[in-house]
């Protein structure tokens, strides 16, 4: 099964998770489900993510993200948004609304 690491940008900051269906996470974590963390959040950014065989891989990198500094964090998400945008032109993720430092890189449906 694939399991995904992925980070979300709002107002409250930076969040990192893991999960086997991305489209499924997001949609909870804007109807404040799930992780406390978005609750009161409006809007989502989905602008980082990282595709795992397994869990264990998955969670691992999970822990190692959580540990890093929010500059570290950022440096991750500018250094792998080649990777990101041809990831998501070639999956079925049709709920998120990309943006990074420039601003909107795909628009595809906002989730509010």
């Amino acid at each position: 099964m694939t399991w995904f690491v992925y980070i979300v940008n709002c107002s409250k900051g930076l969040y990192c998770g893991i999960t086997t269906d991305i489209n499924r996470r997001l949609t909870q974590h804007s109807q404040n489900k799930g992780a406390k963390f978005f609750n009161g959040v409006n809007k989502l950014n989905c602008v980082y993510i990282e595709v795992f065989p397994n869990r264990s891989e998955a969670s691992q990198r999970e822990y190692a993200i959580k540990k890093m500094s929010h500059k570290q964090k950022s440096e991750l998400i500018a250094n792998n948004s080649e990777f990101f945008n041809k990831f998501l032109l070639t999956t079925k993720i049709d709920k998120i609304f990309i943006q990074d430092a420039q601003g909107p890189k795909i628009s595809k449906t906002n989730i509010n």
